[in-house]
């Protein structure tokens, strides 16, 4: 973390990676151009920050001076099923920061990894049936709480919890 660094982390999951930095003159101004205009050059750590976002966060915007990023708990479960664990994401989010990285998002994303892989989809035999299998019954319990999920399975007279097709 450090003042020149090109990403701004909010506590809602948005990133902000700064794609250029200002030019500045031997007096440590802002250069200008003929027309009195900022000069601006891409800034020399966007490119490994951005490389470094790309398993875990998801490009929202990408004008030409601020590329805004989300980290979602899909973001985060499409990371962990690439084997990328809450302690590299931190340092990430450290390395590149400009300012202090809330705690309030670190805790988030450590809570959708711990979550990853508690819920399975399964083939039911040769049937073209799938079954909803949990790891932690708890996490099985909360999903079926959510009214889009409960609209669209089926659960048995033994707990069985199928998807509909």
């Amino acid at each position: 973390m450090g003042p020149t660094e090109p990403l701004m982390v909010q506590s809602d999951g948005t990133l902000m990676l700064h794609t250029v930095h200002t030019v500045t003159d031997a007096a440590g101004r802002p250069a200008k151009d003929e027309q009195g205009r900022p000069v601006t050059a891409e800034h020399p750590r966007y490119q490994a920050a951005r490389d470094a976002l790309a398993p875990f966060a998801e490009l929202e915007k990408s004008p030409d001076y601020l590329h805004t990023y989300r980290v979602t708990a899909i973001s985060i479960w499409n990371a962990a099923a690439l084997g990328v664990t809450a302690e590299e994401i931190e340092r990430t989010l450290d390395k590149f920061s400009c300012v202090p990285v809330p705690p309030g998002i670190l805790e988030r994303i450590r809570g959708w990894l711990e979550r990853y892989g508690l819920l399975r989809i399964e083939r039911v035999g040769d049937e073209e049936r799938f079954r909803l299998v949990a790891g932690d019954p708890a996490a099985l319990e909360d999903v079926l709480g959510h009214a889009s999920v409960r609209g669209r399975v089926e659960v048995d007279d033994a707990g069985q919890v199928f998807v509909d097709p």
